[in-house]
């Protein structure tokens, strides 16, 4: 054990990642007897471990809450795997347990595939992001239905970013 702790580097290898994103998009369920087409809004956070640079692949784990055309609320967790595709602009797989509750319990299981800008940051660990999905989740308790849907990611730091521009351009050019 100490031989490990002695091996062991001085340094992590690689700081964690944080990103937060609003969730908007649409869906519908291809099996069962409810209302096929319908709206996804909902909130998504995740935490991406071992990347040091833009070049590498991460791994990690998500939670998110959304609902689906108001008539219900989901909750998930599960873990991620993040591949790059170009310096900013990866593929990130997300798979996990999901729990639905719209007057009734439902257990699910379903997997996202995302792509879009997710940048690796040198000076602090929240990345903004911005992407598109897509998801197939499928409940695994009373009716056995299929959801699938599209939608984007959009970080809301980036709701933010024309109003600091502006304030930048009302202050004029910068005097050293």
């Amino acid at each position: 054990m100490l031989a490990l702790a002695l091996a062991a580097p001085a340094h992590a290898l690689a700081e964690v990642e944080l990103t937060a994103d609003l969730s908007v998009g649409g869906g519908a369920i291809v099996t069962g007897d409810r209302r096929p087409a319908l709206a996804r809004f909902g909130g998504h956070a995740e935490a991406t471990f071992l990347r040091d640079s833009n070049r590498d692949v991460g791994v990690g784990v998500y939670c998110e809450a959304m609902t689906s055309s108001f008539e219900n609320v989901m909750g998930g967790v599960g873990v991620l795997a993040l591949f790059p595709v170009h310096r900013a602009l990866p593929l990130v797989l997300f798979l996990g347990p999901h729990y639905v509750y719209s007057g009734e319990h439902d257990a699910g299981l379903g997997g996202r595939l995302w792509f879009g800008l997710h940048n690796h940051n040198d000076l602090h660990p929240y990345n903004g992001t911005l992407g598109i999905w897509v998801e197939v989740r499928a409940d695994l308790t009373h009716d056995r239905d299929v959801l699938i849907g599209a939608g984007l990611d959009i970080d809301p730091g980036l709701f933010v970013y024309p109003f600091l521009w502006l304030e930048r351009w009302a202050r004029g050019p910068r005097r050293l």
